[in-house]
């Protein structure tokens, strides 16, 4: 009887403990959802002031988390008649981003749209890349390997991502 009370008391004791990490997960996991990304898409200079048609599709969410929620790319694809990007975006949805240069490579930015909320950590901020990505633009290709990227705080106003292709 002592053994089955100790075992039931220690059961107890673990499905508590999973209980908070869980709520802390998915109270994390809320605040990410709200995440909002600028617009990164250069603008033409013609009279219209439409979107140029090159740049890189992405759908912001994880492979991992069935594409509709965490930080990193899900997929990536050339974007050859884009429609107008909203300006801002949040996890799980498409948005078009311009490729740019440097003197290491090719890469894309994310920039946050707003203050990282503070509840937020470094760690909470890693941006993935699940499964090596690949797509073709005109007459270029563009490639990202599987890896994680850490914020990068001084990007535009509030922060974001570069995440440079292989």
């Amino acid at each position: 009887m002592k053994k089955t009370f100790s075992f039931l008391l220690f059961i107890s004791i673990l499905v508590s403990c999973s209980k908070e990490d869980l709520s802390v997960t998915s109270d994390k996991e809320a605040i990410m959802g709200q995440l909002e990304f600028l617009d990164d898409f250069p603008k033409t200079t013609n009279s219209q002031d439409e979107y140029s048609p090159q740049g890189i599709r992405v759908r912001i969410a994880r492979p991992k988390k069935d594409c509709k929620k965490g930080i990193g790319f899900c997929r990536i694809k050339s974007n050859p008649n884009p429609e107008i990007p909203d300006p801002i975006t949040t996890l799980g949805l498409e948005k078009t981003l311009a490729v740019h240069s440097d003197s290491k490579g090719n890469y894309v930015q994310l920039l946050f749209a707003n203050e990282v909320p503070s509840e937020l950590n470094n760690t909470d901020l890693l941006f993935y890349i699940d499964n090596d990505l690949e797509t073709k633009v005109g007459e270029f290709y563009y490639s990202i390997k599987k890896k994680t990227i850490e914020a990068d705080k001084s990007l535009g106003a509030f922060g974001g991502y570069k995440i440079y292709f292989d």
